[in-house]
């Protein structure tokens, strides 16, 4: 028996830890700007169940919600605002989970460590004098664990697979006093870069390490992990400088170690590992941010050299041909997100660029799916990402208005239906039981319905058949149904289905193909079986006991 027994154990713990591995790799959905050291874009969430609406949103009064948030290991929001105040979020309806406080205005996407630590880039005012940048570590409650100040505005923080983070420096008076700086978990600065100049957007790391930056005066600057420069790459032409909109700097960082970089002079230029030029495209637009699809196409946000907002997604193949474009009247803030089901996700404007958010939803092919308008307004941050697609099949964005601000939560969708459902008959009663839906449409399950329906010999069975028998709690998984009667002949079947229902309604049903019955009697043969056994146990004690007594009689 143990020797069987041992075996299951085992397979139980193992699917155990499969199954929490799973969750936790899920929640990892946007811990950095860009979604990874690379700066891919890429999300690991499928968003197909995600159709465009409000599910929820976070208001803060007299101050900005400028960048879009991270999402930590438990599926927490975690985003910061002007008046330098650090929140956290539930990601299902947006309650509080906890607050805590930085020096300065959060302007950038916080970043979160492997350890769970929370990394939050913190600015000041810009003065004459220049600016004043902090640096500010949290635990996973909130607990402030430490603030380095530096001499000048901060990017987005971007952490190496070997717990170092790196900043971008800008914002002083004088440009060379700028740097790029590699920070220990400590607090303590490991190095600050030679080359002395404003570098512009979040760093890049890419997969052998190298540390890569984007500043004016070169299009990319690429470190060795001890600090010393490793190539500079010399610009295709007159690079321009950052504009208002920051359609300076973006870049992208391949699997193969290409370096992909956008830049105001209308260049989208690719770097081999060593600094040379791959292929270089003139697309005739402002470029912006960058995403690297899992296929290797370039999705690159462009905008028009005039006045206008008009913008454009360029999509082209890993050599630089042109794929395909998406033109919009407005232009595109940040850079694209693309989700594990192949959607790619931007946000802009209206036409009335100043009036309220659009969040466009296109296939890979560059079609349309779906759009959204007329919530907030336009939001957006330095470094010029506001979208964050999340583990719950939701799109969370921040959106400004004249004297507050707010944290959208984007997704209606119903759930769909729950998986692993079967029916089990057993002595007199038939259980159901279930799986939770792969997809919860961006709300709790509130509730799991149970229908039932009888067969009836040579007919169709019809959607009207089915009587719903149990409404039960969204924590429930089984259903036990004891309204069940054999028929004359000692056998009634049935067949089930069941159905999620979360905030915005009832999903799918999942139709449970097995044929149920109750058979006559009630017999319970385990039950018997094992009373069965134990009295045969005991009977074989007992005559054992009479026989040693037996045997002690006759030797007296």
């Amino acid at each position: 028996m143990r020797s069987s027994v041992f075996p299951l154990i085992c397979f139980a713990l193992l699917c155990t830890v499969l199954m929490l591995d799973a969750v936790v790799g899920e929640c990892s959905v946007c811990q950095t700007w860009g979604y990874d050291a690379q700066h891919t874009g890429v999300s690991s969430v499928d968003m197909s169940a995600n159709q465009g609406g409000i599910a929820w949103s976070y208001v803060v009064a007299g101050s900005l919600i400028t960048a879009p948030p991270a999402i930590d290991s438990s599926g927490h929001v975690i985003c910061g605002d002007s008046n330098g105040q650090v929140v956290c979020l539930d990601a299902y309806d947006g309650h509080l989970v906890w607050m805590s406080h930085v020096p300065y205005a959060v302007e950038s996407v916080p970043s979160i460590a492997s350890n769970g630590t929370i990394y939050v880039t913190s600015n000041g005012p810009l003065l004459s004098t220049g600016s004043v940048g902090c640096l500010s570590a949290l635990t996973a409650n909130g607990e402030v664990l430490w603030s380095t100040v530096f001499n000048g505005s901060l990017s987005a923080p971007t952490i190496s697979p070997e717990g170092v983070t790196y900043v971008c420096e800008y914002g002083r008076p004088n440009a060379n006093d700028s740097a790029l700086y590699a920070v220990l978990p400590n607090g303590s600065v490991l190095w600050r870069s030679t080359p002395r100049v404003t570098f512009c957007v979040s760093p890049a790391v890419g997969p052998d390490g190298t540390i890569y930056a984007s500043f004016q005066n070169n299009p990319v600057i690429a470190f060795n992990p001890n600090g010393t420069v490793k190539w500079s790459a010399l610009p295709i032409s007159d690079p321009g400088t950052v504009d208002y909109f920051g359609y300076t700097g973006a870049m992208t960082i391949g699997p193969d170690g290409t370096v992909y970089a956008g830049f105001s002079d209308s260049n989208l230029t690719a770097y081999l590992p060593n600094g040379w030029v791959k292929w270089s495209v003139d697309c005739r637009e402002k470029m912006g941010g960058i995403a690297l699809a899992p296929d290797g196409t370039i999705l690159a946000c462009g905008r028009s050299l005039g006045t206008n907002w008009q913008s454009t997604l360029f999509a082209l193949d890993p050599n630089g041909s042109l794929k395909w474009r998406f033109d919009s009247p407005s232009a595109f803030f940040g850079s694209p997100c693309i989700s594990s089901d192949g959607l790619i996700f931007l946000n802009a404007p209206t036409t009335d660029a100043y009036v309220a958010n659009l969040v466009i939803a296109l296939t890979m092919d560059g079609k349309e799916s779906w759009r959204m308008d007329g919530f907030g307004m336009w939001s957006f941050d330095e470094n010029y990402a506001p979208i964050t697609l999340g583990p719950n099949q939701t799109i969370y964005m921040p959106a400004m208005g004249y004297s507050s601000s707010a944290l959208y939560a984007i997704n209606v969708g119903r759930p769909t239906e729950p998986l692993l459902a079967i029916a089990k008959t057993e002595s007199g009663h038939v259980r159901i039981s279930w799986s939770a839906p792969p997809k919860d449409g961006g709300s709790r399950i509130s509730s799991y319905e149970v229908y039932r329906a009888q067969l009836v010999p040579n007919s169709n069975l019809l959607l009207s058949d089915y009587e719903l028998v149990a409404s039960l709690d969204g924590n429930a998984r089984s259903f036990l149904d004891r309204d069940v009667a054999p028929d004359q002949n000692g056998v009634i079947q049935y067949v089930y289905r069941v159905q999620a229902t979360n905030t915005y309604g009832v999903g799918l049903p999942a139709d449970i193909n097995q044929i149920a019955y109750s058979t006559s009697g009630g017999v319970d043969w385990t039950f018997w079986f094992i009373v069965m056994l134990v009295v045969i146990v005991l009977s074989s004690i007992l005559m054992a006991m009479l026989g040693l007594r037996g045997m002690g009689k006759r030797k007296l």
